[in-house]
């Protein structure tokens, strides 16, 4: 449904931009360039919309995207990464 592309996100007490507390980002940064974050939806939200374009989602998997990114935003840490990855199938 994603192609080649890993829209997989990462929660992380050591952020790879340097962030000094956990927080959330792709974990395909070269796909989905992007800060960290302390709210999940911002980079899940960041990932359905570049997914659309940079690995060809049709709209069936867009909108599982969407409804992923709205669950996991009910949750918190790891739990609302968790959420979001296996709700888009990973």
């Amino acid at each position: 449904a994603f192609g080649s592309c890993d829209p997989t996100i990462v929660f992380s007490a050591n952020p790879s931009d340097g962030r000094g507390q956990a927080a959330f980002e792709a974990n395909d940064l070269a796909t989905f360039a992007h800060g960290s974050a302390l709210n999940i939806g911002v980079i899940s939200d960041f990932i359905c919309q570049q997914a659309v374009n940079k690995c060809g989602l049709d709209a069936a998997t867009e909108a599982t995207c969407t409804a992923a990114s709205t669950a996991a935003k009910a949750l918190k840490g790891q739990a609302a990464a968790d959420s979001f990855n296996a709700a888009i199938g990973f």
